[in-house]
């Protein structure tokens, strides 16, 4: 029936053992792949199970964290910094800073001020106690009184808050003073030269002020002070300086200006001392 030749069951035969070869080439092929695929899958099976398991306990210990922080009362929310805010508050105590350091400033320059101004109150009173004739002498402040003298005049100016020595011992200071004279009056003027004494050259102890009053004796003198508005306060101090040296003293009050009228009796006898 059928009539093969040696040829074609060679080539039959070898054909046949070509397929199988393939099929166990291919066979081993596939099962090596797939090993492979399941033993990495099985790692990263594992691998994301083990992350899996650590991602779980984080979110426990957060959870747990966040439990004990809204249970405990103590623990605050810092407050947001607000940097204009600041910066205004820190503007205002730099303010407030120069504002004090400028008000101590002052007060120690009116400090300064006053211990010169005590300190030269303190020389003053040390050149009175250092004067002649009152050398530890006590200082009384007197109280005004009204009584009769014998004793002869000494004429004063004050004015301009300086003192101009007048007349004493019956003579008028010429070099200072113009005199004109009436039965009833003497009419004195200051000439426009006149310089006088300020009271910081009557405290100096080579006063020349000084050294003429000298020439005269409380005892047998007192003094006449004629005060011009601007000079009473002025007069007030002399008048202290005069009476620590026991003299008497009284003064009559004139209008502005350099010229004045003294009556004829003003030479003592029965004036009114005060």
């Amino acid at each position: 029936m059928f009539n093969f030749s040696f040829v074609d069951i060679l080539a039959t035969t070898i054909g046949v053992l070509i397929f199988i070869m393939v099929l166990v080439i291919i066979n081993s092929v596939n099962r090596v792949t797939t090993d492979d695929v399941t033993q990495q899958t099985q790692q990263d099976e594992d691998k994301i199970g083990e992350l899996r398991s650590k991602l779980m306990k984080l979110l426990a210990a957060i959870k747990q964290i966040e439990a004990q922080l809204g249970n405990d009362q103590n623990v605050k929310t810092s407050p947001k910094l607000d940097f204009n805010a600041e910066k205004k508050k820190y503007d205002e105590l730099k303010k407030q800073k120069d504002e004090l350091k400028k008000k101590v400033a002052d007060l120690s320059a009116a400090l300064q001020k006053y211990l010169n101004r005590f300190a030269q109150k303190e020389q003053e009173f040390q050149n009175v106690q250092n004067l002649p004739g009152i050398k530890k002498t006590k200082v009384i402040f007197r109280v005004p009184e009204e009584r009769r003298t014998t004793k002869k005049p000494i004429l004063f100016e004050c004015a301009d808050n300086r003192i101009h020595f007048l007349a004493g011992g019956g003579n008028f200071n010429k070099k200072t003073y113009t005199v004109t004279s009436s039965p009833q009056l003497l009419i004195i003027s200051r000439k426009k030269r006149a310089k006088g004494f300020s009271y910081r050259q009557i405290m100096s102890p080579r006063s020349n002020f000084t050294a003429s009053i000298n020439k005269f004796s409380p005892k047998n003198y007192y003094a006449i002070f004629l005060v011009r508005p601007d000079s009473y306060k002025f007069y007030r101090k002399i008048r202290s300086l005069f009476w620590n040296r026991h003299w008497d003293c009284i003064w009559e009050g004139q209008l502005p200006g350099k010229t004045f009228l003294i009556p004829r009796n003003a030479k003592g006898g029965s004036d009114t001392i005060l």
